[in-house]
């Protein structure tokens, strides 16, 4: 009694499976109840922490479970992610599905793995009854087992790739609509009278669904073969973040998006591309956390990788000295 508690693999997925049983029924209750953040409103405080609970870890006890089909139809469903983004926020609601996204990715892994695995043992094992007549059954057969071992289907990763970026485009689309909102009803606002407080709260959600949208972006890049709409994620996430900074487009937020988008065009060798947005986000930054600030040094870390790409080895060299003398500057030597 007392003492540390020790979960193994087994236990561990046991555990996962109890939530599941506790938290998927929910779920589906509410999806088919078409319910919002505002039918929890009236809920003790218990019912609102159990909404927010299962919205937030629903799909991760799924797949810890093993249930990759429940939590894939999960993901995929609209319902969900509408739900996910009133009970959790925009963004991070978003977050939540993306994680959620990258852990299934982890899953359908390990189940080629396990599947490759399988595999070579059932290879094995028909080699070994091939050269064993005792293996043979009254008939004359193998071990059917094992046949039916070697000729599994292996999981399909390119299909979850697909299905991945299916996803990430149905949050986006959501994020879009709820932007479209956002606008139509400040403009009626703003042709009735202004409101401060009303601004405010509309610049808040112009941001949460700009920094929404570039994690989107984030994640359909890490898939790999979807570049333009990946580079559509960081321009909507820009174009929303200019409109929410309004005068001040010299905000740090603003140059982190432009060095995203250069870091996309340099992937791809659009070095002019590139240069002009690390140019701009170079001179944000330089004004707004001076000179000798680590974000600076990224981005000349990058130029002078670009250059280098460029076979403009002395432009190079220079950004690149200047980048790790600022590095050595604010961070020491050793870091």
């Amino acid at each position: 009694l007392g003492g540390p508690i020790t979960l193994d693999d087994a236990l561990l997925h046991e555990c996962h499976g109890i939530l599941t049983q506790a938290v998927y029924p929910r779920i589906l209750d509410a999806l088919l109840a078409n319910k919002n953040s505002n039918d929890y409103s009236n809920d003790n405080a218990s019912s609102r922490k159990f909404a927010w609970y299962s919205c937030q870890h629903a799909v991760q006890h799924l797949l810890a479970s093993g249930h990759l089909e429940d939590a894939k139809s999960l993901l995929f469903d609209s319902r969900f992610i509408r739900l996910r983004l009133q009970i959790l926020g925009l963004l991070g609601g978003t977050s939540a599905h993306c994680r959620d996204c990258a852990r299934m990715d982890v899953c359908i892994l390990q189940s080629m793995d396990e599947w490759r695995r399988t595999q070579l043992q059932a290879a094995d094992d028909i080699k070994r009854e091939q050269l064993s007549p005792s293996s043979l059954d009254d008939y004359g057969n193998h071990d059917p087992a094992v046949a039916l071992a070697a000729t599994t289907r292996a999981p399909d990763v390119a299909g979850w790739k697909e299905d991945h970026f299916k996803i990430l485009c149905s949050i986006s689309t959501v994020l879009r609509e709820k932007a479209g909102e956002v606008a139509a009803s400040f403009a009626d606002n703003a042709r009735c009278h202004h409101d401060g407080n009303n601004e405010s709260k509309r610049r808040n959600l112009q941001k949460d669904i700009a920094d929404a949208l570039l994690m989107i972006g984030g994640c359909i890049g890490n898939i790999g073969v979807y570049r333009i709409q990946e580079m559509e994620h960081y321009e909507e996430a820009l174009q929303l973040k200019s409109e929410a900074f309004g005068d001040d487009q010299n905000h740090v937020s603003i140059a982190e998006i432009l060095y995203i988008k250069g870091c996309h065009h340099q992937r791809f060798h659009h070095f002019k591309f590139a240069q002009k947005c690390y140019e701009q986000s170079l001179r944000i930054y330089k004004g707004a956390l001076g000179y000798e600030h680590p974000c600076v040094a990224r981005v000349l870390h990058n130029i002078g990788i670009m250059y280098h790409s460029k076979k403009d080895n002395a432009v190079a060299l220079k950004c690149l000295k200047k980048s790790l003398s600022i590095r050595v500057s604010r961070l020491g030597e050793t870091d």
